[in-house]
């Protein structure tokens, strides 16, 4: 694969690999493909509309949530956070 870049981003991956964070341009490119990644995942969850259907389900809640219901929510989001970071 061939990859053109304008003199900025040259000039940014020749500074990396010159601070010794980097060893070589291939090592720039895959870190900044993992971070394209992660920030492509995270939009995919759609934010806003996770809220609003989570809103929907506390509506729709024939008894209100108590602090250990929501206890349980945080510790099971924490849980799949760290599962999601972890892949």
């Amino acid at each position: 694969m061939n990859v053109a870049l304008s003199k900025y981003y040259e000039d940014l991956v020749g500074d990396l690999i010159e601070s010794g964070r980097y060893g070589n341009s291939s090592e720039v490119v895959r870190a900044g493909l993992r971070a394209l990644e992660k920030a492509e995942q995270q939009a995919a969850l759609n934010i806003p509309d996770l809220d609003r259907k989570l809103l929907a389900g506390v509506h729709s809640l024939a008894r209100a949530l108590t602090d250990a219901d929501f206890d349980r929510i945080r510790a099971r989001t924490r849980r799949k956070l760290k599962e999601f970071e972890a892949a």
